[in-house]
């Protein structure tokens, strides 16, 4: 009986900390953005626009859903378009800039997370961005709603140290 007890409660106890772990787990997108941001030349700009849409539309009426990322041939952009490709919502664009925002803001959440976002056109910049040089700063654009399809631009722009 105290063997089963003992049993029971060690497994109550992994539990409980696998959930805790889940929690304070680091966004991937976080490094990407630093990786990118970190390759920039001074005097530099570079950015990726992430493009999604779903359902159809009268820009992409053939389909039900569409993603793009261009990176402007700039190699660190084409792997940050990689990773977004793969690891980013096309039904949900919303949820793309929160996590950018999130980064930004070094892992703290942007916009109130059940608060829904119908129309926005921002630009924002961060400085002193976890992980990215101090001379760069990285901004995210967005723009989804009133007719634009949605559209997510991470750019990172480097000035003189």
């Amino acid at each position: 009986m105290k063997l089963l007890r003992f049993l029971v409660a060690a497994l109550a106890g992994l539990v409980l900390a696998s959930c805790a772990s889940v929690h304070s787990r680091k966004d991937a997108l976080c490094s990407e953005i630093a990786a990118f941001a970190n390759q920039t030349e001074v005097s530099g700009t570079h950015e990726v626009a992430l493009t999604t849409v779903w359902g159809p539309t009268p820009q992409y009426p053939d389909s039900l859903f569409y993603k793009n990322c261009d990176h402007g041939e700039y190699e660190p952009g084409k792997r940050l378009c990689q990773y977004l490709m793969a690891n980013t919502s096309t039904e949900f664009p919303q949820h793309n800039f929160r996590r950018v925002l999130a980064c930004l803001n070094g892992q703290k959440s942007g916009p109130p997370k059940y608060v829904s976002i119908e129309r926005i056109e921002t630009l924002m910049w961060g400085v002193e961005v976890p992980g990215v040089r101090p001379e760069v700063t990285v901004g995210v654009a967005f723009a989804d709603g009133a007719g634009k399809t949605p559209v997510l631009k991470v750019i990172a722009r480097a000035d003189q140290p």
